[in-house]
Order: structure tokens, then C-alpha cells, then sequence
């Protein structure tokens, strides 16, 4: 079986669904025939430097024409079984090229989407997602598959020459992730955390925010109701470009996402933020699946129960040791069950097995047309 991978790169292709694919076309590679190919106008290192990595094709809409006779050359020479694309961006792009070919799409987590193109064979994050498409009548003739996104924690490498900096000697919370927008409510509930227990705890506190500034307000917003606070910010490149790496700080990661993958595949205890919380609440195995629905994003509910509890547990998670032991035993737990990519793997296999034995004619409908047409302007504004 030979599986050619698309993915598009547009600014500096760090985000999560590149590390997914890194890490799952890594593990699926060892025993299948496998090549990864990025598109659009940007670049990304994390896919550029997977051993699978064959080409970067420049696409910005206006050589659709000299891209799509790339791409027919492509697939004619490797004559892949599967077309398995990692965002419905390159989906839209290369179903206007390729009429006979089986593809498979991922959406990478995120909300439900407002409108989605018709894709057969659509491989989902979480179970949010899953509810959405299958209850959703234009995919009623879909196969949909929900896999939760995959880490490698072999290649979680928290050992850094060159920009290791010295870790506080204090209880030390992470959060990472894009400062901007889409995360402000997490850091600040981060920073409401180390507020409502610095004085509270036999053990001193810290929390180190680490990611790039994507909004200078919001920024400037944290720095400033942070100011009195034992908060840190790293947002250089030699922090950011691979942030799992300052993990090693952490005695607990505050994420969402990949991050909480990443947590737990380094067995450290893991926060989350709720929307009906303004701290992020501690995840442990029993509370774990109702996190994992929304794939562990702020549109997060918790309990009742575990708000009441939050707090106090937070705090005896700091000070007593034996407690501490318990939640990083719940990490791994959560990890070999859930996150660990050896497990996706013939999850992921039996998807393309299940695409090249079906019955089902490949269905490339004209309703189509106007997603692909707007991908393709979209490049070109």
C-alpha cells in the first residue's frame, strides 16, 4: 500500500495538525510506503524535516494551471492507493485536479465547522466533530472515522543544548500556545491559577507562558495583570519554533490540544481550561472523557463536581507529594490508552483498507465546486 500525504502550509506551518501529521505519517511509515507533500505560499520545518518529506509546492492560486501539472506528474509517477490530505484546504485544491483517486481528509480538531465540502472517506479528531458531520445529512453516505490525535513521546526531547534556560526552583505550571485571541481566556485563567494559590501553598509557585505573539494587545493585556505576579513569557523563536521541548519546566502543563497529548506522554500532571471555570481544572482519568469530547479546547464544560473540587485539588496537587504521584500515574494512563501513536496506527490502516475495499463509487460532486473555487481565490487575495 502506498500512502501519499498533502498538507498546506500558508505562514509558519507550527501549528498542531503539522505535528500530527509528523508524528502519524512517522509511525504509519515504518511499515507502509508513505510520502508527504506540502502546498501553498508558506513553509513548514516540522513537516520539512520528516524523514518522509519528498517536496514543498509553491501554490498561490494563480499557477493552478503549471501546480495542477505537477501535482497529475505526481501521482501518475508514484501511482499512490490512498491521497490522504490533512486539512480541507488541499482537499478542495487537488479534488479539482484528480477525478480518480481515493482520498482521505482529516479535520484537525478545532469547532464545528459552518459549512464543509463533501468528502467520502473524512477522518475526525473528536467526538464534538463526529456528532456534527453524522448528524449532518450531507454526509449521511460518508465513512467517518474519529481518531484522536496521535504523539510520538519518544520524540517529545525536553533535553535542549544552546537555549535551555534554568527552571525556577518552585512548582512550575506551562501553558503553551499562540498569543492572541483564540487562547486569551486560557491565560488568564493561568494567571488567575498562581493568583488564587500562591498564598495558599506550603510550595511556591511559578508559570511560565511560552508562544508566539500573534496579538501585541493581548500581550500587552497579560504582561499587565500578570505584572505583580511570579509569571514568565518566553515567546522568542528558540522557544517557540518547538515548545514542547521546554516541557522540562513543567510540574503540570495547563493546554489544550496537542498540548495535552504531549503532557501526557511525559507523564506530567494536566490542566485544561472550562468555560464555566476561571481557573483551569485538573483532568485525571475519571473526568479525562468528558474533556477528550471537545478535544480538550476552551469550548470545554466541567462538572459541577469537579468546579467544587477544583481548587482544593489544584492546591494538595502542589503540596503533597503522594497526590502529585497520583495524577502524573493518571497522565500515563491517559496517554497509552489514548495519545500514544503506536495505538492510531492501525486505526489509521484499517481507514485505508476500508477505502480501497469499497464498493462506493468516488463521488466528486459539482456542490463541490464552490469550496475548491474559493480555496483557490483565497490564495490569490
Amino acid at each position: 500500500m502506498k500512502i501519499i500525504y498533502f498538507i498546506t502550509a500558508r505562514g509558519h506551518g507550527r501549528g498542531g495538525h503539522f505535528h500530527s501529521l509528523n508524528h502519524i505519517a512517522a509511525a504509519i511509515g515504518e511499515n507502509t510506503d508513505v510520502e508527504i507533500y506540502s502546498l501553498g505560499t508558506g513553509y513548514s520545518e516540522v513537516i520539512a524535516k520528516n524523514i518522509y518529506f519528498k517536496q514543498h509546492l509553491d501554490f498561490n492560486g494563480k499557477n493552478l494551471f503549471s501546480f495542477g501539472k505537477k501535482i497529475k506528474e505526481i501521482i501518475r509517477t508514484k501511482n499512490p492507493d490512498i491521497i490522504h490530505c490533512f486539512d480541507h484546504t488541499s482537499y478542495n485544491v487537488l479534488s479539482l485536479i484528480l477525478k480518480n483517486n481515493n482520498f482521505v481528509v482529516n479535520k484537525c480538531g478545532g469547532p464545528n465547522p459552518i459549512k464543509f465540502p463533501y468528502v467520502q472517506d473524512l477522518v475526525l479528531f473528536s467526538k464534538e466533530n463526529e456528532n456534527w458531520f453524522k448528524s449532518n445529512q450531507k454526509f449521511k453516505s460518508s465513512s467517518i472515522y474519529t481518531i484522536p490525535n496521535r504523539v510520538n513521546a519518544n520524540e517529545l526531547n525536553i533535553n535542549i543544548e544552546n537555549i535551555t534556560i534554568h527552571k525556577e526552583d518552585k512548582f512550575c505550571f506551562v501553558r503553551i500556545g499562540r498569543i492572541g485571541e483564540t487562547y486569551k481566556k486560557s491565560f488568564e485563567d493561568s494567571i488567575k491559577l498562581i493568583r488564587k494559590s500562591q498564598n495558599d501553598v506550603k510550595n511556591k509557585v511559578h508559570l511560565y507562558i511560552i508562544g508566539t505573539i500573534e496579538n501585541k494587545a493581548t500581550y500587552d493585556y497579560l504582561k499587565e495583570i500578570s505584572g505583580d505576579l511570579p509569571v514568565t513569557f518566553l515567546t522568542e523563536d528558540k522557544y517557540t519554533k518547538k515548545a514542547s521541548n521546554m516541557l522540562y519546566l513543567a510540574d503540570a502543563v495547563i493546554a489544550t490540544g496537542r498540548g495535552i497529548m504531549e503532557g501526557t506522554g511525559l507523564e506530567k500532571p494536566i490542566l485544561t481550561p472550562s468555560k464555566n471555570s476561571d481557573i483551569p481544572v485538573l483532568v485525571s482519568k475519571n473526568n479525562f472523557e468528558g474533556f477528550l469530547a471537545t478535544n480538550f479546547s476552551e469550548r470545554n464544560v466541567a462538572s459541577e463536581r469537579d468546579i467544587q473540587c477544583n481548587l482544593e485539588n489544584i492546591k494538595k496537587l502542589i503540596d503533597d507529594k503522594e497526590f502529585y504521584e497520583k495524577f502524573k500515574n493518571d497522565s500515563k494512563y491517559i496517554f497509552e490508552k489514548y495519545f500514544d501513536v503506536q495505538g492510531g496506527v492501525p486505526k489509521y490502516i484499517e481507514v485505508y483498507k476500508n477505502v480501497l475495499n469499497s464498493k462506493k463509487p468516488k463521488k466528486r460532486l459539482f456542490k463541490n465546486l464552490i469550496y475548491q473555487l474559493k480555496t483557490i481565490f483565497s490564495f490569490i487575495r
